[in-house]
């Protein structure tokens, strides 16, 4: 349906839920994209399941599969806060995953992609926090997606995350 439209190729859904499971994937992602190929269409964003490096090694295997299959981007899976827990540690921690991510997308040549989205507990919601986890992390191995709506709507939904962040600096009598 998309090759008459004169498109160059798709963002992929390979991901739970999506056209092929993350646990699948090396196996199936070799057919899917010759039959794109077929279609003079190409996999551009592979929409994934991946938001770190896993012990049990399962992102890797699928960035390697993507990889070989000349797939050169893929949108990560959101991170998400425990509002019930201090805000600092919890973006220490996402800061080193995504540098783990990073070290691992250069690796293997590939790029990851983190888009912001509306949500109580996204990381990325309130932007702010996203850039600073990003900072020391170099665009071509992972960069942000800006997107413009889920920031405008956010700008009125993003105030718990805000306040908890702001907390320790309050002044409260």
């Amino acid at each position: 349906m998309i090759a008459p439209l004169g498109a160059a190729g798709i963002e992929a859904p390979l991901r739970r839920g999506g056209h092929i499971e993350p646990a699948e994937l090396v196996e199936k992602l070799p057919a899917f994209v010759s039959a794109l190929s077929k279609k003079q269409l190409k996999v551009l964003v592979m929409t994934s399941s991946i938001n770190q490096v896993d012990k049990a090694g399962l992102a890797e295997k699928q960035l390697r599969a993507a990889a070989a299959a000349g797939i050169k981007k893929y949108r990560l899976a959101y991170l998400e806060y425990d509002l019930s827990k201090p805000l600092k540690p919890q973006i220490a921690n996402f800061t080193a995953q995504l540098k783990d991510l990073a070290e691992l997308n250069k690796e293997l040549g590939i790029q990851g992609i983190y888009r912001n989205h509306r949500g109580q507990n996204n990381v990325g919601a309130p932007v702010w926090d996203i850039v600073g986890m990003l900072e020391e992390i170099n665009i071509p191995e992972l960069g942000l997606a800006f997107d413009f709506a889920h920031a405008t709507v956010e700008g009125a939904n993003a105030w718990q995350i805000n306040f908890l962040r702001a907390l320790p600096s309050l002044t409260l009598k």
